[in-house]
């Protein structure tokens, strides 16, 4: 069995919404002449690249749940997640879409992420703990 890998889903709104001030800013410092607020407002921007280029959840064989967000990492043992439900919370996490998906697991820690494809994903972490309640379930 090989990893599965999960990218996160994407908003264009978001993308919108952290876009318009980065692009306000840069125009102001080239006005302004602020080159070095120029170089800090780029360095955010590539910063932000990346959380769009590099967050992505993946599946081990082992039982283990990596989540990447650029220099985030965090490995979480399947056997300890016991809820994966759906969630429009607004609290920050590696998670590039507003429609969300709660993870709760070690006795109540909770992560926000967004998988491109909700069901899937937890029917793939259900294979490996198959008493994580999924509230959202259709029919896996």
């Amino acid at each position: 069995m090989l990893p599965i890998t999960y990218k996160s889903k994407k908003d264009a709104a978001l993308w919108i919404v952290i876009s318009i001030p980065l692009f306000i800013n840069t125009f102001l410092m080239i006005v302004l002449k602020e080159w070095l607020g120029l170089a800090i407002v780029g360095l955010v921007g590539l910063f932000i690249v990346s959380l769009f280029k590099s967050t992505y959840y993946t599946i081990y064989p082992n039982g283990k749940l990596k989540i990447v967000c650029s220099f985030f990492r965090k490995t979480i043992d399947i056997k300890q997640i016991t809820v994966a439900k759906r969630s429009n919370s607004l609290l920050s996490g590696p998670a590039l879409s507003l429609d969300r998906m709660e993870i709760v697991y070690n006795l109540g820690k909770r992560i926000i992420i967004s998988p491109e494809n909700p069901e899937k994903f937890v029917a793939d972490l259900k294979k490996h703990h198959p008493q994580i309640v999924y509230p959202d379930e259709k029919a896996l």
